[in-house]
């Protein structure tokens, strides 16, 4: 055979390589080639599996051709989801069998002893209802479900159908979960949109009462005897809609242990009962002694329902991520304190580090705890409704003691409850959770609710694989240097089963030279990465090295000089070396280069101040190079110590579940997205806490100037203090959340 020597282009081996696997067909050159193959496979890295077009169901492709969770955008995350619910649901569901069925139904005429027109109608009002809570296509396989169950005896099909299940623990609770949080939704949006009714209502009835008592403008009305009336119904009507908000935070106040409905549910409860007492002495509200403070209670449950949405918004995007097919990877702190002081010891941090990992996961549990879990809002509202609580007895009863006024007493305390209500409570922690949810969500990630922003923002570093920061396409190969006297094609094939194996980033430029031919492959044995020289391993008893000069220097390899090396480089490529069997067989000219989603993810990263750590076993990957590749400072990056790297592995290894705190689609955009996103959510949220605070302060102390020097009704009106809040609000839930996640 013909020796090849000189400089070849990639086509010149390909060909060559294609050649030599002809001749292999007539005469096998590599013995046992399924068992070589498995071998290899066992020991690289692998990747989610492909669908083709041929291969894939119908209903797959649909959903990856036209619903990518990492392309949800900012306006309508949850759309794309009910989209893609209806096309897998729809398709399964034969349209014309309902027909038939209602069509068929004499048995069951005699069994009821009703006719085919009643019991159509009948049908045709359950299906009714339930299209009301979820989409066509889920509602009428529901409706055919509860239908098959009476039929069959049970007369309960419905709840039959329909278990309470307490969170997301198996795959067969998705269709429950989901229901429930549609239900949720439609029930709260309800409640939201009548409480925004009924208190502009109530507003409108105060500033003609303001405006009457300085014009006399519809005196008549306001001070006639139906005036008190409709206010004190405008008020009782949202509230009975709110009951369960209001109960529950009046018993949880009551048992001194308050939740974030306590403040609303007292300041509306105070505010009602206050009215209502009016009504039996109109005389005192009509003198101008007191005031009513009832769209601003109605108002502060319609923010407070508000708030809830924003919750139930936020898991029904994150629940379209966690139940779609693709891969998922929880992140989740190393648990190794001892490997986290290993792996950060470049950085020196003061306090013990926070290192995050990403690990391949079968399936994410406890979805609701995690997505309904206590925030800031929650923990501060224990201490401040109690605090308002007391505070607003103590002066109403200091007002009566110093004035000798039982009605104005009662309005101080209504008057602090009132205040003390913030239209925020609920919702100044969730604006930016939601929003860094769909920050997330947009790059293939999922940040649950606030345990998992409290858990990811304080994290000092993330460890990635370099293949993770060089997506396929962004290594190129620029050229290829052969030595005389050596067998190239063979060369290369013995470099590519060490290269595959190893897991590093020229696996791509490897794959593309042999054509992505797997079944060439050879077995690896004793594979060794010298920290920033190379990788070394045995294939067919003949040790293959691929590095840097440095690691050719080091085994004794003559190489040729740097000025040569120069000649065949361009900017920004670098030089790699392939020997064989102690001598030097190629060199390969590459370029690495980066993809604008991984060079912002890096760049927001470093503004977090959030480290990468890089495991990698390419001697070309340094902190210089990726500073160079990504134009981002140095110091962000750290090389993991070739030592480290069998614990990082035993670290990313994949486990079978997890707790649904923050996951991702495996793509280290969408890792560093969780992070960052998190670590912005965080300051925002604490911003807000500290204007909430703020307030409620202010509060409490001008209501207590009241209660102390004088009630004046004109200072305290509502429409001020109706202002107050709004400007509180504007503090708390939309100055924060202008910052960039």
């Amino acid at each position: 055979m013909k020796r090849l020597a000189g400089k070849y282009s990639v086509d010149d081996i390909l060909s060559e390589v294609r050649r030599k696997k002809e001749v292999a067909a007539e005469k096998p050159v590599i013995t046992e080639p399924e068992k070589k193959v498995e071998a290899v496979e066992e020991q690289a890295p692998s990747n989610a599996p492909e669908i083709t077009e041929e291969t894939a169901p119908e209903e797959i492709k649909i959903k990856a051709e036209d619903i990518k969770l990492g392309a949800v955008s900012e306006e309508e995350p949850e759309a794309k989801e009910d989209l893609e619910k209806t096309l897998i649901i729809s398709e399964p569901v034969e349209k014309e069998e309902p027909s038939e069925e209602i069509s068929k139904e004499e048995p069951l005429e005699e069994k009821k002893g009703i006719s085919n027109t009643e019991l159509l109608k009948l049908r045709t009002e359950e299906f009714s209802a339930l299209g009301e809570k979820m989409d066509k296509a889920e509602a009428w396989e529901t409706f055919v479900k509860i239908t098959e169950m009476r039929e069959n005896g049970d007369g309960n099909g419905r709840d039959s159908f329909h278990e309470e299940i307490d969170d997301y623990v198996r795959k067969e609770d998705e269709r429950s979960i989901r229901y429930d949080i549609k239900s949720l939704r439609v029930k709260v949006g309800l409640r939201m949109w009548v409480c925004f009714i009924f208190g502009a209502g109530l507003l409108i009835l105060s500033l003609l009462g303001l405006i009457s008592a300085k014009t006399g403008f519809l005196s008549e009305f306001t001070g006639s005897i139906v005036y008190l009336p409709i206010i004190s119904a405008l008020t009782l009507i949202p509230v009975l809609f709110c009951i369960s908000t209001v109960s529950g935070g009046m018993w949880s106040l009551l048992k001194m242990k308050p939740d974030a409905d306590s403040p609303a549910a007292l300041g509306a409860l105070s505010v009602l009962i206050f009215s209502i007492v009016m009504n039996l002495f109109p005389e005192v509200y009509l003198s101008g002694s007191v005031n009513l403070y009832n769209a601003v209670a109605v108002l502060c449950l319609a923010f407070n329902a508000r708030g809830k949405l924003y919750v139930l918004k936020r898991a029904m995007c994150n629940f379209g991520f966690l139940t779609n097919e693709a891969d998922k990877f929880a992140v989740m702190p190393v648990a190794a304190p001892s490997l986290s002081a290993k792996l950060t010891r470049p950085f020196e941090y003061e306090t013990e580090a926070s290192v995050m990992v990403s690990r391949k996961v079968g399936f994410l549990k406890d979805f609701l705890k995690y997505s309904y879990a206590e925030d800031s809002g929650d923990k501060t509202v224990r201490v401040t409704a109690i605090i308002s609580f007391f505070a607003s007895i103590s002066a109403g009863v200091g007002a009566f003691v110093l004035r000798k006024d039982i009605f104005e007493a009662v309005n101080i305390f209504v008057l602090m409850n009132v205040m003390c209500a913030s239209f925020g409570q609920i919702i100044y922690p969730n604006i930016p959770l939601y929003r860094a949810s769909k920050k997330a969500l947009r790059h293939g990630g999922m940040i649950s609710g606030y345990a998992s922003v409290e858990d990811l923002s304080v994290t000092d570093a993330i460890v990635v694989d370099s293949d993770e920061l060089f997506p396929e396409g962004t290594i190129k190969l620029h050229g290829l240097k052969t030595f005389e006297g050596q067998r190239i094609d063979e060369a290369i094939i013995d470099a590519a089963s060490v290269v595959m194996v190893a897991g590093t980033t020229l696996k791509e430029v490897f794959r593309d030279i042999i054509d992505d031919k797997k079944e060439l492959l050879k077995p690896v044995d004793t594979l060794v990465y010298e920290d920033s020289m190379g990788v070394s391993g045995w294939v067919d008893s003949k040790r293959v090295l691929i590095g840097n000069r440095t690691l050719m220097e080091n085994h004794n390899i003559i190489v040729p000089s740097k000025d040569y090396e120069e000649k065949y480089k361009s900017e920004g490529t670098e030089a790699i070396y392939l020997a064989n069997s102690g001598t030097l067989t190629a060199m390969f000219v590459v370029s690495y280069n980066s993809d604008r989603e991984t060079r912002e993810a890096l760049k927001k990263l470093y503004r977090s101040s959030v480290n990468l750590l890089v495991r990698t076993t390419d001697p070309n990957i340094t902190r210089e190079k990726l500073s160079e590749v990504f134009s981002v400072p140095k110091e962000l990056f750290s090389i993991v110590p070739s030592a480290l790297h069998q614990d990082c592995k035993a670290e990313t290894s994949p486990i079978k579940t997890s707790p649904a705190s923050a996951a991702h689609t495996g793509r280290f955009p969408a890792f560093a997205a969780t992070v960052t996103a998190s670590a912005s959510a965080k300051k925002a949220i604490g911003i807000a806490s500290f204007f909430s605070m703020v307030g409620f302060i202010i509060a409490l102390v001008i209501v207590a100037m009241f209660a102390v020097v004088g009630f004046d009704p004109k200072e305290t009106h509502e429409t001020v203090v109706l202002l107050y809040h709004l400007v509180l609000l504007l503090f708390t839930s939309v100055l924060p959340s202008l910052k960039s996640y």
